[in-house]
């Protein structure tokens, strides 16, 4: 049985199959706030799958326990918390890659941005890199000495993709039908010997932070989500996570990689977006409901995040 398909088993009506096809399985995964999200799960070898997750605002709590693996992610779009037994909350943001082991034993996944999208190469221990020797792409990569290398000793270790990497990491999301799977085990291979030819990845210093401290600022993330047409004073924010304002500043930063205002100037335009998408009020009614007296500027922002004017938007659909 594969690990995502073993984790539904244990968690019915949190972790559910919803189509099941061959190689590839759906799973349906029902966060704590009622939202849904999607994992698409590939079984490429034995023992080495790839997964497309595409999760909403939110957290996953679950009982897990996974064979022994080693789970290399990659975070597209938004950000993700990985709130592991250990009592360290390690953090993913857009465009680094977090590695891990069975060490880190996941007891909640967060979302803190209004969508996260991202991919995962899991290789179990065993029958996984005896996969992976039979191929001659991988066959001389040490198994052992990639693990140590990218876990490290805590288990878990984070890192900015250099160029080639990030090329590749992103090519797995412009693979269309045409001999779909095939051409995933092709690219699975090269990022296991791509990273095991990679000497000096560049690790992000301190990539968690205590359980206290994520649920503290998990509870500034909520307030500055919240009420957008408001107005909101960032000593509040500081406030409703028991913070001085300079060290929730370092904090939020360091956890989210963008500053408080920042987030809530994104969930503005993303509510935005969403409201453009599902009515036919004009744009400066959809900016006055996030908070933008003036409509020139939620265009500015809206632009910054979405690369075209808000009325643009709307008309491609």
């Amino acid at each position: 049985m594969k690990s995502l398909e073993y984790l539904a088993t244990r968690n019915a009506g949190r972790f559910d199959i919803v189509e099941k096809d061959g190689p590839r399985t759906v799973f349906r995964l029902a966060l704590d706030n009622g939202a849904s999200g999607i994992v698409e799960d590939w079984e490429l070898f034995e023992g080495v799958n790839l997964t497309f997750n595409d999760i909403p605002h939110g957290s996953l709590t679950w009982k897990s326990s996974e064979p022994r693996s080693l789970h290399i992610e990659w975070c597209q779009q938004g950000r993700g918390e990985i709130a592991s037994a250990n009592g360290k909350s390690y953090f993913i943001h857009e465009r680094e890659c977090a590695v891990h082991d069975q060490r880190i034993i996941k007891r909640q996944m967060r979302y803190p941005m209004p969508r996260y999208v991202g991919l995962t190469l899991s290789i179990e221990y065993e029958t996984g890199s005896s996969t992976l020797r039979a191929h001659d792409a991988t066959g001389g990569v040490d198994f052992n000495a990639l693990r140590e290398r990218y876990a490290g000793g805590d288990g878990c270790r984070i890192f900015l993709p250099d160029d080639t990497l990030a090329s590749l990491l992103a090519s797995f999301y412009r693979i269309d039908d045409r001999a779909r799977i095939e051409r995933m085990r092709l690219k699975a291979l090269e990022l296991v010997a791509l990273l095991d030819a990679t000497e000096r990845p560049v690790w992000k210093t301190f990539p968690y932070c205590t359980h206290d401290h994520a649920l503290a600022l998990e509870r500034a993330l909520d307030l500055l989500g919240s009420n957008l047409d408001e107005d909101l004073a960032l000593e509040d924010a500081a406030r409703c996570a028991n913070m001085g304002l300079s060290t929730f500043k370092q904090r939020f930063l360091h956890a989210y990689g963008l500053s408080p205002m920042a987030y809530r100037r994104q969930c503005r335009v993303e509510e935005g977006a969403r409201l453009l998408a599902g009515s036919r009020e004009s744009v400066a009614s959809v900016a006055a409901r996030v908070g933008y007296r003036n409509p020139s500027k939620f265009a500015a922002a809206f632009v910054e995040r979405f690369g075209a004017t808000p009325s643009a938007w709307r008309a491609r659909g």
